[in-house]
């Protein structure tokens, strides 16, 4: 989670263990649909790239989605005590969330055995490859600071629309985390839609309510190119705020160049359905109540 911008602390106010306890009791059906977004989306890439995730949280199913075409992932987020959750994992505490249930999801999705051994396996492939935990702003046109480099992906799952107050300063953290972006590299986001708050436990915290479009033209605006744009959406489970969540990647240009809106907005009227990825569909061919069960009955044998 980032910083909003308000008055609001979230260093203060987030918490991420009751934040885990409450939204990652298992392996719900947008957990699933962002798994297997990014298990498709990084098929296609080549192997060994340079991974970054911005404002991750406390969160690591992402990253177990990612880590078999990864040769190094580093982690970022504004909140100290989100980096203190994902440590505590690296180094196996006891007390650290289990993401067992996630990294077997994560096997099922790419068509691997998800033994109790392979995702031992794979959550040991996690531990070597996430090599940085760093301190990151968004809303600060150098995220990382004097750590800045360069990836070949960056995930934002659930980071640009808690960061922004409105769908321009949305647009500027989209530039921010462009920087981090290698020409030619891919940037995936996930964010909500439908709402403009969120309430974890009784701490209420504000994101902005984007649009298909608004997520579309912020990608172009931004300098990716249209012809990689691919994007998914998933109703949202009735016990949360928003209605939906969205989920997006693209590649950026291999020039510095970055398009104005309009040019943008020129280059391709509207959002291509060829493009998006094939959970949209998918998805709904999942019996989602029965699938989350059976990961959850595993859970105890893992």
């Amino acid at each position: 989670m980032i910083t909003p911008p308000t008055g609001s602390d979230y260093i203060a106010a987030f918490d991420p263990k009751a934040y885990l306890a409450e939204c990652y009791d298992g392996p719900d059906e947008e957990h699933i649909f962002n798994i297997q977004f990014l298990v498709e989306a990084v098929q296609s890439l080549p192997p060994d790239l340079m991974v970054l995730e911005v404002g991750g949280g406390p969160t690591l199913h992402s990253a177990a989605a990612v880590a078999s075409h990864a040769r190094e992932i580093h982690f970022c987020d504004y909140v100290p005590a989100n980096l203190a959750e994902v440590r505590r994992w690296l180094d196996g505490q006891p007390d650290a969330f289990d993401w067992r249930p996630f990294i077997q999801v994560a096997l099922l999705k790419a068509n691997l055995p998800a033994t109790p051994a392979a995702v031992e396996q794979r959550a040991a492939e996690m531990r070597r490859k996430l090599t940085r935990l760093l301190p990151c702003d968004v809303l600060q046109h150098a995220p990382l600071g004097d750590c800045a480099g360069q990836y070949d992906l960056v995930l934002a799952p659930h980071c640009t629309d808690v960061a922004a107050a409105t769908p321009a300063q949305w647009q500027q953290v989209m530039h921010h985390i462009t920087t981090l972006v290698k020409p030619g590299g891919r940037l995936f986001i996930a964010v909500t839609t439908g709402a403009t708050r969120n309430t974890v436990g009784s701490k209420v915290f504000p994101c902005v309510d984007l649009s298909v479009e608004a997520i579309y033209q912020g990608y172009l605006a931004a300098g990716y190119d249209p012809h990689t744009f691919q994007l998914a959406s998933i109703p949202a489970a009735a016990k949360y705020e928003f209605t939906g969540v969205a989920y997006a990647i693209a590649q950026k240009n291999p020039s510095t160049h970055i398009p104005t809106t309009t040019n943008a907005i020129n280059s391709t009227n509207s959002i291509n359905p060829t493009n998006s990825i094939n959970p949209t569909n998918s998805i709904n061919s999942i019996n989602s109540t029965n699938f989350t069960n059976s990961i959850n009955s595993d859970r105890k044998t893992l």
